[in-house]
């Protein structure tokens, strides 16, 4: 006769594998499913780039007061236009990633930082001004 505790530990292995076993397809899955859409973004990309389409994926969250002198300039310098997504998911990673390289590649290195910066004055003049 087998005592319960043990009868209880074998049981509790047994659940244990399970959910070991159970829990590790849907990662594995999740993981193919992330790179799918990856792959994707980068498909998106390098089609955008063979159509002279320079742009980047954005939230639409609630941004600094500059932020549309940024976008303006942007297009305007760059050519760069800026797509509203829900949610910076696998696929608009990969696209922006994809996009940055070809963005710098043409405009120089640091090109988005110093057009912030440039925004960021611009705005603030404009500001300064109105006072």
């Amino acid at each position: 006769m087998t005592h319960p505790f043990n009868r209880l530990l074998i049981a509790g292995c047994l659940c244990l594998n399970l959910n070991l076993l159970v829990g590790c397809q849907p990662t594995a899955n999740a993981d193919a499913r992330d790179k799918r859409a990856a792959n994707r973004g980068i498909d998106t990309a390098e089609q955008d780039i063979a159509s002279g389409r320079l742009c980047l994926c954005e939230l639409p969250t609630q941004s600094p007061a500059w932020w549309g002198d940024y976008h303006l300039i942007l297009i305007g310098k760059c050519g760069v236009h800026c797509k509203m997504v829900d949610r910076i998911d696998d696929q608009a990673e990969a696209y922006n990633k994809v996009m940055l390289v070809e963005i710098e590649r043409v405009h120089g290195v640091g090109v988005l930082k110093r057009l912030q910066d440039e925004a960021r004055a611009s705005y603030a003049a404009r500001v300064r001004k109105k006072m």
